[in-house]
């Protein structure tokens, strides 16, 4: 049985900005930081408290809105290259 290789299936398949990767990484980074939280009050010591907000703010919430805007641009991109299309297969109807 040989395996054949596919190219990237759409026109912005192969995307650096993969929505996907920001928004899985923000719940990592927000695990991080409420476990944090969670260690410094138990232990009364707030030596960590800038780490903690940076890490549930810049690694959490942006990382979050990051990842919602990636996807909506890709799903954007992709809407207009489909109404191109169609305007394109319009135009060549109407040729015929």
């Amino acid at each position: 049985m040989r395996i054949q290789k596919q190219g990237p299936q759409g026109p912005h398949k192969g995307d650096v900005m993969n929505g996907n990767i920001f928004l899985r990484t923000s719940v990592v980074f927000l695990c991080i930081g409420i476990t944090l939280g969670l260690y410094m009050g138990g232990t009364h010591d707030f030596t960590q408290m800038p780490t903690h907000a940076h890490l549930n703010l810049v690694g959490g919430v942006l990382m979050f809105l990051g990842g919602l805007l990636a996807a909506a641009d890709k799903r954007y991109r992709l809407a207009r290259a489909a109404e191109r299309k169609a305007v394109e297969i319009a135009a060549a109807a109407k040729v015929m």
